[in-house]
Formats: structure tokens, C-alpha cells, sequence
């Protein structure tokens, strides 16, 4: 493990981590950098994660992309809560699971950082839109 990840990782992400914990994480980041497109990857977070970790992760993704449509704190909430006859885009009602106020704002928190990992994925999604090769699998 290269020392910049492990400094990161013990000061940055995950306080306390130990040095055998911290090398395991980064072969869980390679696993995924393994992955081809979307299908493998869904795959792999099937198996990794429970159905709620996931919608987890999904709507940190859509606070971010809603963050960066320039979207306020009331009307990220209102867009992501249920109702109880709320349909998605797709014509589907939503999960029942809720965004909270404090996963917006570490949401948020995150997103203004402009070396991020959110800021970073949003950069490359719109260069790969631009050129057209965004993975369509």
C-alpha cells in the first residue's frame, strides 16, 4: 500500500484504521476498479452490500447531482422523500427508505470540496457525456 493511501485513509477517512484493515480497503478499491461497467459492478455491489446500503449510496448520488443543479436543502428533501404515492421517473413508486437532513448536509459537505471524490466523478461523468463515451451497458 502506497503511503499517501495509508496517511489518507488513517487521517482522512476512516480515523484509528489499522495497517492491515487499511490494505484491505485498498484491495477493495482495486476490486472495484476491476469492475467493466455498470452490469459487473452492480454484480459486485449485489454481493457486497445489503439492498438498504445500496439505496444508500444511490441517494447520496442524487443529492450530489441535485446539489450540482444548483438545488436548495428543501427541495433536495421534498424531491427525495417518499410519498406514499410517489412514483419515480420511471413510473415506479420510490423506496420507503428517507433521505435525512444530516446525510444532505455530509452530502453537501463533501460537495463543495472541489478535490473530492464527488467533484472528481462529476468532472470526468460530464467529460465522458462530452466526448461520448460514456458506458451505456
Amino acid at each position: 500500500m502506497s503511503d499517501t493511501l495509508k496517511d489518507k485513509l488513517g487521517q482522512e477517512l476512516l480515523p484509528g484504521i489499522n495497517a492491515d484493515d487499511a490494505a484491505d480497503l485498498e484491495d477493495l478499491y482495486k476490486a472495484i476498479l476491476t469492475m467493466n461497467g455498470p452490469d459487473e459492478l452492480h454484480a459486485f455491489f449485489r454481493d457486497l452490500c445489503s439492498v438498504n446500503e445500496i439505496y444508500s449510496f444511490l441517494h447520496r448520488w442524487q443529492i450530489v447531482k441535485l446539489l450540482d443543479e444548483g438545488k436548495n436543502y428543501d427541495e433536495i428533501l421534498k424531491e427525495l422523500t417518499p410519498d406514499s404515492e410517489d412514483l419515480g421517473t420511471a413510473g415506479v413508486k420510490r423506496n420507503k427508505t428517507t433521505v435525512s437532513s444530516t446525510t444532505i448536509a455530509r452530502v453537501k459537505k463533501c460537495y463543495v470540496n472541489p478535490k473530492g471524490g464527488y467533484r472528481t466523478a462529476l468532472s470526468r461523468l460530464t467529460e465522458d457525456k462530452d466526448k461520448g463515451t460514456v458506458d451505456k451497458k
